[in-house]
């Protein structure tokens, strides 16, 4: 057990002088300059400890600061662990959700009421004798939605709605109720390269909706389900 043997304030260097002494099994006499500041009116334990915490310190100095790095190497590692599986689990969440809420603003053509349809259907240009019209883009034809499969001038009446013109309505994304949906149309299917469904879209088959994961599809799903993705059931 450390007894304190000598104790006084160094007044040329400002450090109180601790020496502490152990008598059993042998011999040890330890010696350390505190702060004055932070070792006046405590208890002989508390100064014990400070000087042999001083002692251990100065000695193995280049110890105790590798211990300390490794310390935080080591909880710098398990945080970046922690932090990385943190991350992929959020990633994962926000992509689940993502998809759910991609699923939830889906809606079939055939589902929306006749306001609505008609309020989609009127948000497309209207096919006119005279007018043009250019292949991709989405025209109200004779009040139901087509897709103009090449660029040209509408020149006569029998032109309008004209199956060389003009493929059904696939999707698009529109506003409905202040949101972003996309509106999607029954599986209809392909008569020839020019209706058939380009990678990413979306219909609705036999009551489920899948997404076309090739471009030039002209399979149903259940007659090539590999050109299609389940989204829902």
């Amino acid at each position: 057990m450390f007894k304190i043997t000598n104790n006084y304030l160094n007044t040329q260097i400002d450090k109180r002088v601790v020496q502490i002494t152990e008598q059993e099994p042998y011999l040890t006499i330890i010696t350390a300059e505190l702060d004055p500041m932070l070792s006046d009116g405590i208890g002989e334990k508390e100064l014990v400890n400070a000087v042999l915490e001083k002692f251990y310190r100065d000695t193995f100095v280049g110890k105790f600061t590798n211990e300390a790095v490794d310390t935080v190497q080591k909880i710098a590692k398990e945080s970046k662990a922690l932090i990385d599986e943190a991350k992929g689990s959020v990633e994962a969440v926000t992509k689940e959700v993502a998809e759910i809420k991609q699923q939830l603003k889906l809606v079939v053509m055939a589902d929306l009421s006749k306001e609505k349809l008609d309020d989609l259907i009127d948000e497309y240009p209207t096919v006119e004798v005279g007018g043009k019209v250019e292949a991709g883009k989405i025209y109200n034809v004779n009040g139901k939605l087509m897709v103009a499969i090449k660029d040209t001038s509408i020149d006569a009446e029998n032109w309008i709605g004209d199956a060389s013109l003009f493929a059904p309505f696939k999707s698009a994304t529109v506003d409905v109720d202040g949101e972003e949906t996309e509106v999607i149309a029954d599986f209809v299917q392909p008569t020839g390269a020019h209706d058939a469904y380009a990678k990413g879209t979306k219909v609705r088959f036999e009551g489920k909706v899948y997404e076309s994961l090739v471009d030039h599809n002209a399979y149903s799903p259940s007659a090539y389900a590999n050109n299609w993705k389940l989204l829902e059931g």
